[in-house]
């Protein structure tokens, strides 16, 4: 090697020593490496997707925070309090998937239904699955053709579509619009939301909501 590539190669290892890489890593959270960029992140919430393959390690979460798991493929939540430690998400599909909710403040952000309109939950065709300190965790399907009443969200909303479909939504001032949901998009919503929600398609939307306390 000449004194010249010496030089240069000793340039390279004081520039980048080994273990940099690993060191960076390390200081991400768990969620940060297992899931990537988050799909969303606010004053709230911070929420990443996971995703595994079968015949490789299941990701580990180890999250600081409170948070809630929702598994794509069955439905299944888990509500993980902050400082649990380590939770292990069981591989029993080809390609499983998981969203990860991080709760980020537990500030109360809840408002007062609005006069005259009935609360989001409960109601027909929700079923609860948590009611704790900091969320309140629904499953709920819109029948096709069923139109909810028109109602009012008191929590900040997000939805984790299980089942895809599509749907109609009418607002207070009676314009509509239709879109269809895809498996696995994730939404946030603001308190205070007063709308109609119907069902177009069959086999009808399923979906988790988690709502912020």
């Amino acid at each position: 090697m000449t004194r010249t590539a010496k030089l240069l190669t000793g340039l390279v290892l004081l520039i980048v020593p080994p273990g940099v890489a690993s060191l960076a890593q390390a200081s991400q959270s768990p969620a940060a490496r297992d899931g990537g960029p988050p799909l969303i992140e606010n004053d709230r919430v911070v929420i990443r997707e996971m995703t595994w393959e079968r015949g490789r390690p299941a990701p580990v979460y180890e999250g600081a925070r409170d948070a809630v798991i929702v598994r794509l493929a069955d439905g299944s939540v888990t509500f993980r309090e902050q400082g649990a430690g380590r939770f292990e998400l069981p591989v029993t599909e080809a390609s499983p998937r998981a969203v990860v909710i991080e709760l980020t403040s537990s500030s109360p952000a809840g408002s007062a239904p609005a006069p005259g309109y009935s609360s989001s939950f409960p109601r027909s065709g929700a079923s609860q699955l948590i009611d704790n300190r900091l969320v309140n965790v629904w499953t709920v399907t819109w029948p096709n053709g069923e139109p909810t009443a028109m109602h009012t969200h008191p929590f900040p909303t997000i939805s984790v579509t299980l089942v895809g479909g599509r749907q109609r939504e009418t607002r207070l001032d009676g314009t509509s619009s239709e879109r269809t949901v895809g498996v696995g998009e994730v939404r946030f919503s603001q308190a205070g939301r007063i709308h109609q929600e119907e069902g177009l398609a069959d086999p009808p939307r399923r979906a988790v909501i988690v709502e912020l306390k």
